[in-house]
């Protein structure tokens, strides 16, 4: 019966540190690296809008049929934080990745504030 609920503890007490130790890696930094932006403001008009109607705004995707539609500066804006975290992991587009150039250049809009420029 001791040994049990020695090897219960045991078991409990690996559980327990797997747990703590399993969530260092949480930070956009750890995860993604430390993303350079412009010294200027990343325009919307001119830099991102021309990715998401490539990219995202397409038939079969985010331009027709695939909730959200990106095909508006509000829509996009609406949704900022979801395209950044998919953009970021990699699960959008859901048909090979974005060049890193693209990718910094969304991230960059984003944490300026998903500005109308």
């Amino acid at each position: 019966m001791k040994n049990t609920f020695t090897g219960f503890l045991g078991i409990c007490a690996l559980g327990a540190s797997l747990l703590l130790t399993g969530c260092y890696y949480d930070k956009n930094e750890y995860l993604y690296g430390v993303q350079e932006c412009p010294p200027t403001d990343v325009s919307y008009k001119s830099q991102v809008e021309p990715i998401i109607s490539q990219s995202c705004a397409v038939t079969g995707c985010h331009g027709d049929d695939q909730g959200p539609l990106f095909t508006s500066l509000e829509a996009v804006q609406n949704n900022s934080t979801k395209i950044q975290t998919e953009v970021l992991n990699g699960t959008m587009p859901p048909i090979g990745t974005l060049p890193e150039e693209d990718i910094k250049l969304i991230n960059c809009w984003i944490n300026q504030g998903a500005k109308d420029n």
